[in-house]
């Protein structure tokens, strides 16, 4: 089972670049675990997203590619997000921006549990040479972690 997980992380990290409290928090990524099943979690999650002010942009069905390829896995999903408006004026001013957007959190289950992943924006900030993305990298990794955390407990 194991190496099953570690296999599907690696493809997360290889396709979608971008929780242990469950938390696991690097430089670089943002790994939370919920103990509550995958329909609960991303339901959660939907809802946290649009109380925060952000707009679903779309849910990519990783499972279905996955078995596809021959992977045996359960619920496998990328919710893709962003606050439209501010996105639009940002790709406007700095194209560059346009990679890296909208933003990405893949959820999937792993047994009884669901793990939620996501790629820390700041980890970007060497990317831009414009102040004004560094803090506003900054602060969607505030937000980006608040959103995991919340998403993965059923306290919120």
């Amino acid at each position: 089972m194991k190496s099953k997980s570690i296999k599907l992380l690696l493809i997360t990290l290889l396709y979608f670049p971008f929780a242990y409290s469950q938390a696991l928090t690097t430089d670089s990524l943002f790994m939370y675990r919920s103990e509550d099943d995958f329909v609960e979690t991303i339901s959660r999650l939907k809802n946290i997203l649009k109380k925060n002010g952000y707009d679903f942009i779309k849910v990519q069905n990783v499972d279905k590619g996955l078995r596809k390829n021959g992977y045996v896995t359960d619920n496998y999903k990328t919710v893709f997000f962003a606050k439209t408006k501010h996105m639009s004026k940002l790709i406007n001013k700095y194209p560059e921006t346009l990679t890296y957007l909208p933003l990405k959190i893949t959820i999937y289950s792993e047994g009884d549990e669901t793990i939620l992943i996501s790629l820390n924006p700041i980890h970007l900030s060497h990317t831009f040479i414009e102040k004004e993305m560094s803090k506003i990298l900054n602060h969607w990794s505030i937000h980006l972690k608040h959103i995991l955390s919340n998403a993965s407990t059923s306290e919120y």
